[in-house]
């Protein structure tokens, strides 16, 4: 969750890589991602590996509006 919430909080970042520990290393990698995220579509190819995680996050804008 961690690894996510720092993505958030960058402007810049579109998508997180997090890498679990092992036994032997016992040490967590987050990677935090810029990417155009047009080039990602339903044609893009991912290759599953143990132990890693990825993330792709959409960022929503939202203005609140008060009347009074």
């Amino acid at each position: 969750m961690l690894c996510r919430q720092l993505c958030l909080r960058n402007g810049w970042c579109t998508s997180t890589n997090f890498i679990t520990s092992t036994e032997k290393d016992n040490k967590e990698t987050c990677e935090l991602n810029k990417h155009d995220i047009s080039v990602i579509n339903e044609d893009t190819e991912f290759h599953e590996q143990e132990g890693f995680t990825f993330s792709m996050l959409l960022k929503v804008w939202c203005y609140v509006l008060y009347s009074v």
